[in-house]
Order: C-alpha cells, then structure tokens, then sequence
C-alpha cells in the first residue's frame, strides 16, 4: 500500500509539474488592463506581444484587436486581414508585427478623436491551447488648451466699484477647470463671483470663458490659469494689475501734471530769452570791430593817395 500510495503521488507531482510546465511555456501572460492618453489629431500606440516561450512563425499567428465587440485591426496567417474591420477605423491603424518581430502585435491608431475612447483587447489565436487575449487598454483622448488670454476693465477710477476680469482658452478636451488669483491667492472655484461657460464648438473641442468680479477696494493683481486634469497640463495667463484711484486723487494727479508743464515751459522761454539774448551781444560787438577796422582801411588808403599831405600833418 505504501509503495502503491509512493507511486500515486509521484503520478500526480508529474502531472502538476508537466500542467505548471504547459501554462509557463504555452499560455501567454495577461499584462492585464491599463489605460493610455491619446492627443486628439495625433497618433496613440497600444502594446501587445507574446510572451511565451516557445518559438513561434509568424504564418501560425492569428489575431485580432477589438473594441466592445467591434473589429479594429487584425492579421491571419502571416497576412494583414481588413475584411471585417470596423468602418470608424479605417486607414486610420498600423500593426507592427514582421519576420523579425513575431510577437509584437501592437496597434498603432492616427488621427485619434473623442469617439476613440474605449477599451481595447488584443486577442490571439494559434492553436486550440494557445488563445485568448493579451492586453486590455483603455485609451483616454485629450487635447491640449491654448494658452489663456485675461482681459481686465477699462475704466481707471474703480475705487469701490465692481470690475469684471474675463479669462478664455480655447481648442481643449476634455472641459477644463478655470482658476482664479487675486495678489496670488486662489479665489475659491464655489465662490459667486466666477461665472464660468464651457462651449462645446465642435465634437473635439472646447472653449472656455470665465468672468471673475471684483469689488476694487484696493490696488489689485489678477491672473487665471486653466487646467486639463487628464493631461495634468495647467497653462497660465499673464498677470495684470489695478492701482486704484479716487477721482480727487487722479484730479490731484492731473493738476501736479498741469503744474509741472507750466513750470518746464517757462524754464524753457527763460532759456531762450537768454541764448538770443547771448547772440545778439555777440552780433552787435562783432559789428563794432568790423567798423573799426573799416575805418582804420580807409585812413590807409588815403595816407598812401597823398603822401605829401600826410607829411604835413605830421610836421
């Protein structure tokens, strides 16, 4: 009985190790469900390879790429297969798998869009034993905001006064969160004073605009931020600022303007009375020499026509 028992567990050890033995090298291993993000316009790569041990030619792989139920991609005895594929994804995948990469069954998908987010299985076939699906991924889309553009009141005299402060960002997905900041500190997204408008321009797309108003109580700096949460992406306005003045305070300003004008102005006539002043002195002595020296020519010229006479006059 002993010896029958020995023999019965030794059966069933080899039985275990040659089963253990079958699932290591025959079964593929599941990388199980993950997700991927993929820009709206762009490309996104969902992996896929086999990864059991024994080799294998690419003429005795059969598989396929599914997305809730629906044939996306699929390649059949060493050939690409588009007989049964999905109308939405047409000329629009990419597989990688060749000669000299049998098992990389990737998916490449171009010109991603908002209705490509699904959940997608890379089945394979290659026998009874060895089939099933590898690798389950959702795919996320996202596109990227423009950078938000802030846009403040016009009016200067704002002391107490309610003022609106407009930030906008264009061509994201998916809708946004709008932040505002007032002298650096976060205004709370509940508060009453964001009224925020999400439009969708096209199934794409999203634009967003947000109104923050503030009562002008003091100078005042303001600027918004926009996130997407998918891509973990937060773009940044630029930031503006608000002195806050009363009207006595820019009359005040407007009369010292005023002041300081007049003062420039009359420095400038005093500067021009004394330079023409200057120049005239200067004209009128060197109008002098010239008539000196006229004379002087003149006394020459007549010493030289009557020397006699000029002898007389000196004896």
């Amino acid at each position: 009985m002993k010896v029958g028992s020995g023999t019965s567990k030794l059966k069933m050890t080899l039985a275990l190790s040659t089963l253990i033995l079958f699932a290591v090298v025959f079964i593929p291993q599941c990388v199980g469900e993950g997700s991927i993000i993929g820009i709206i316009g762009e490309a996104a790569i969902l992996p896929c390879e086999l990864n059991f041990m024994t080799p294998v030619s690419i003429e005795d792989i059969n598989f396929e790429w599914r997305a809730e139920g629906d044939i996306v991609d699929a390649f059949v005895k060493g050939q690409h297969e588009l007989t049964n594929q999905e109308k939405q994804y047409r000329n629009r995948t990419e597989l990688f798998i060749t000669e000299l990469a049998p098992r990389n069954l990737s998916l490449k998908v171009s010109h991603i869009s908002p209705n490509d987010r699904k959940v997608y299985e890379c089945w394979f076939f290659i026998d009874e034993d060895r089939n099933g699906y590898l690798d389950k991924w959702l795919l996320k889309v996202a596109g990227h905001y423009s950078e938000p553009l802030i846009k403040g009141p016009a009016k200067t005299d704002l002391r107490n006064r309610d003022a609106d402060f407009i930030c906008a960002a264009t061509g994201g997905y998916p809708e946004p969160k709008v932040h505002w900041f007032i002298n650096q500190k976060k205004v709370p997204p509940q508060s009453n004073r964001i009224n925020t408008t999400i439009t969708n321009i096209s199934s794409e797309k999203y634009d967003v605009k947000s109104v923050l108003t503030i009562n002008m109580t003091d100078d005042t700096s303001v600027y918004c931020t926009v996130e997407n949460e998918l891509l973990k992406e937060e773009r940044k306005s630029t930031d503006i600022q608000y002195l806050v003045k009363t009207k006595n305070e820019l009359h005040s300003g407007d009369r010292r303007h005023w002041w300081i004008a007049v003062i420039v102005a009359v420095a400038l006539l005093v500067i021009i009375v004394i330079v023409a002043a200057v120049f005239r002195s200067r004209n009128n002595s060197a109008s002098s020499g010239n008539n000196y020296d006229q004379a002087q020519q003149q006394v020459r010229t007549w010493n030289e026509q009557n020397p006699l006479q000029s002898i007389n006059a000196e004896d």
